[in-house]
């Protein structure tokens, strides 16, 4: 708990009171991914289609604006969707 409290701290102290991340979910299952985001957390999201660099199969990036907490939330759901995808997040 030490560890979380000193995180929020530290996130608090560089990006600000109001600061949110982008999350962008790699997955094959996006339209389950965005429905789960939407029904748990509310927020909105955009699918993007894309294809694999190395094999080209045809892959989903899931996009959604959020905060921290409900960042920590998103990354565990998906993962009972898809656990082959993948989150990259960052701050707006």
């Amino acid at each position: 708990i030490i560890n979380s409290l000193l995180s929020l701290v530290v996130d608090k102290t560089m990006y600000g009171i109001n600061s949110g991340k982008l999350a962008l979910i790699v997955t094959e299952q996006g339209k389950a991914v965005t429905e789960i985001i939407d029904e748990r957390t509310g927020r909105g999201t955009t699918i993007l289609h894309a294809s694999g660099g190395y094999r080209q199969e045809d892959k989903q990036v899931v996009m959604c604006a959020c905060n921290n907490k409900q960042m920590y939330g998103i990354r565990k759901l998906i993962k009972t969707i898809d656990p082959k995808s993948f989150l990259v997040s960052w701050i707006e």
